[in-house]
């Protein structure tokens, strides 16, 4: 928070400027561009900073990975996936230093699971992947490291674009020769993800060349989140019977550095209970103070809520059972097994 507020203090130091440009004109167009970046970006991430190797073997967050933080016997899987300009480590790491995924770690609730993360690079100015990049680079690091035979339930617990690149990564398993993969799924929790876009996205996105900014601009003007949104409707609808995987959505009431990044309007998209609301801003909603947080306690209730559903005896699912109708995969439930 300490570099935050410095460069948060940098930025009103050079809008002051700003507005005296036609008297001083001293003001470079490379400073007003970084002024105003740090303005429109900082309410966006609580990373802003060094990033660096965390010690509990989360990985580097410069290139994508998946780690795994505990051992890797258990048959259920949590990942954790950071949103734009975020870090693996320090975007659910709060104030004490504590983390949410080690915080799982030592709740009793969740031993019977294995906790991960997942990281891609989203730097501050720089040229990078966009979501639909980093959604196929991700799938393909899942089925290269078997998650989805290891494992008979997997959850994800997504923050702000993270929520878009999770999104991604399940409309493309929802297709018959994937879906026996997607049917692992269990249940996404969607944490203050700009389904709708962002308004603070589309002035980011004209001082930074990191195209991420660029895809989550408001969804009215964008078809690249309109195009995603119906694919997870489709899919939503494609659930038929089978119920799986879950979706559960949460999102900010407070602002952050005075701008709300993600309201209930752009928070919405097809969830399976009523947005639920946090007392938090955009930066904090991801770093629950203690296990009672109201966060914490509303992903857990919901992953266990889930899990539940999983162990009633559900049925096989396999390809064969979804047949073509109009052009359309669907589910024939005829071929229970």
């Amino acid at each position: 928070m300490a570099i935050a507020n410095i460069l948060r203090q940098y930025a009103i130091a050079r809008f002051n400027s700003i507005l005296v440009f036609k008297r001083t004109r001293g003001l470079t167009r490379r400073r007003v561009r970084l002024a105003l970046a740090v303005f429109v970006l900082l309410p966006m991430t609580g990373c802003i900073g060094s990033k660096s190797d965390s010690p509990s073997g989360i990985g580097s967050p410069d290139s994508s990975s998946l780690n795994i933080l505990t051992e890797a016997s258990r048959e259920k899987l949590i990942l954790f996936v950071h949103g734009v300009l975020g870090d693996p480590s320090l975007t659910w790491k709060n104030r004490d230093g504590l983390s949410w995924p080690e915080m799982m770690q030592q709740d009793r609730a969740f031993t019977d699971f294995t906790i991960g993360s997942m990281s891609y690079d989203t730097p501050l100015f720089a040229r990078t992947s966009g979501i639909e990049e980093i959604a196929t680079r991700l799938l393909r690091k899942l089925e290269d490291e078997d998650v989805f035979k290891k494992y008979k339930e997997i959850y994800f617990i997504s923050h702000s674009m993270g929520g878009l690149v999770t999104k991604r990564i399940l409309v493309d398993l929802n297709r018959p020769s994937q879906v026996e993969k997607l049917r692992r799924v269990k249940a996404v929790l969607y944490i203050s993800t700009p389904a709708q876009g962002a308004d603070r996205a589309e002035i980011a996105s004209w001082l930074s060349l990191n195209p991420q900014l660029q895809d989550m601009r408001a969804a009215d003007l964008n078809s690249f989140l309109q195009g995603l949104e119906n694919q997870w409707q489709n899919l939503i609808r494609d659930r038929n019977i089978q119920l799986f995987p879950r979706s559960f959505c949460a999102y900010e009431t407070k602002p952050t550095h005075g701008v709300r990044i993600v309201t209930r309007v752009y928070a919405a998209t097809s969830c399976d209970q009523n947005p639920f609301p946090v007392d938090a801003d955009h930066e904090n909603i991801v770093k629950p103070v203690s296990q009672t947080a109201d966060v914490y306690t509303w992903t857990r209730a919901r992953i266990h809520e889930a899990t539940n559903l999983a162990t009633e005896s559900p049925p096989h699912w396999s390809a064969h059972n979804y047949k073509a109708t109009n052009g359309q995969f669907r589910y024939n439930s005829c071929q229970l097994t």
